[in-house]
């Protein structure tokens, strides 16, 4: 199915997923009082305010900052360099792991220089996450995953 995908709706799916997530939080910090649960207290929607990056690893939002945009470009370089030989040439899935973590990054980041911190929403057992960490960490697992895959 993913190659008969056309590379434009992968773009604009990943556009779509970053519009939503940006909405999200920006209802959720506009009403932090907002909470609801499908399962209390494991599985709902709270607000909290990241000041961590992944994982919630305590970081300077300057630090952030700086090495955000970094990474991005050596992802980007990287699977580049990649899709330049077979099998990666025509992998629609690998076009939409590396869009899922531009897209979440970039929200994330934009959440970093507008507030200092990543809000999340999603409650989910003992974490609270957004659509854009959900997003980094599904590209990530696709990339990892055709990594193990096509090593020799």
């Amino acid at each position: 199915m993913m190659k008969k995908l056309h590379p434009l709706f992968i773009f604009i799916l990943g556009g779509v997923l970053f519009f939503v997530d940006r909405t999200l939080k920006f209802f959720a910090f506009s009403h932090p009082q907002l909470t609801w649960y499908f399962w209390r207290p494991w599985l709902g929607w709270e607000y909290f305010e990241n000041p961590g990056v992944a994982f919630g690893i305590p970081l300077p939002w300057f630090a952030a900052f700086i090495y955000t945009p970094i990474i991005l470009v050596f992802v980007v370089w990287y699977y580049h360099k990649k899709i330049k030989n077979y099998p990666f040439a025509k992998d629609k899935i690998v076009l939409l792991a590396i869009l899922f973590i531009l897209f979440g990054a970039i929200s994330n980041l934009m959440d970093r220089i507008q507030y200092h911190i990543t809000i999340d929403y999603i409650r989910i057992f003992t974490s609270i996450i957004n659509l854009s960490d959900i997003m980094i960490v599904f590209g990530a697992a696709i990339l990892f995953y055709k990594e193990i895959k096509t090593s020799p």
